[in-house]
């Protein structure tokens, strides 16, 4: 009884004592806009979230410190099915510290990097996601800060403008979601962000138009549940709008 008694107390140590400290993650990157390295590191809080707000870089003896807005997350290994956090986005690569995912892009003859931060997202909302750039001397800046954005890509307009791509809402199902059969979703557009060396990114709405009329649907700016989006439909060749209350019309096994 005692044993089991100290192995109870011993246990719980370790946990109050995992809890109660801070790890220390440092990484080092190659900058090309300045070709030399960069060390950031970041300091987990305590818990078991892997959770931090503060990013510090190092570069030529000069030290920057970025706070975020909300918190963000180590990229843990996956540890069982389902949703990650590190889950791939297209045109992004996760760094091996596992702190963000790393992308690339060259604007008038001059490369450029951004490092894409990405938070904690809950049941049925999106990530929060601080991207950062670099100006021509090494110093970070904030490209885009948003509290709810689940990033789907990161690529080129015809004219060779970066882009950013995600979605301020995740779509909800009417339906078990199938690639074999038909089913429908909440209407959620896609955000299209242009990136613009050394400055914020901004938004298009010429641009997020045009890309949603081309890979989803347009009907405004805005999350809406008044409407639903229907996908895989037979006799249609690509996702078309329904009002949600004539669902059963469309796919009666969501009545």
């Amino acid at each position: 009884m005692i044993r089991r008694c100290l192995l109870a107390a011993a246990i719980a140590l370790t946990v109050t004592c995992t809890l109660a400290s801070t790890q220390l993650i440092p990484t080092t990157l190659h900058l090309p806009e300045t070709n030399v390295n960069i060390s950031i590191h970041v300091t987990l809080q305590p818990g078991f979230d892997k959770s931090f707000h503060a990013i510090q870089f190092r570069i030529d003896g000069r030290t920057y410190r970025l706070i975020a807005k909300s918190d963000l997350q180590y990229l843990s290994k996956p540890e069982g099915p389902g949703l990650q956090p590190a889950d791939p986005i297209r045109g992004l690569v996760l760094d091996r510290s596992r702190l963000f995912f790393l992308a690339h892009y060259t604007s008038e003859a001059k490369p450029h990097t951004l490092l894409f931060f990405i938070g904690d997202a809950g049941a049925s909302d999106a990530a929060p996601v601080l991207v950062v750039g670099f100006h021509e001397d090494g110093s970070p800046y904030k490209v885009l800060e948003l509290d709810q954005f689940d990033t789907s890509n990161f690529t080129q307009l015809e004219d060779g403008s970066p882009v950013i791509i995600g979605k301020a809402t995740l779509s909800q199902a009417y339906s078990e979601a199938s690639k074999d059969s038909v089913y429908a979703t909440t209407y959620d557009p896609y955000a299209i962000y242009i990136v613009h060396p050394n400055e914020p990114a901004e938004y298009s709405l010429v641009e997020s138009k045009r890309y949603n009329q081309l890979h989803y649907v347009w009907a405004g700016t805005k999350s809406r549940e008044d409407i639903a989006v229907v996908f895989h439909d037979k006799n249609h060749h690509r996702p078309y709008i329904v009002p949600a209350k004539d669902l059963g019309k469309v796919f009666p096994k969501t009545q």
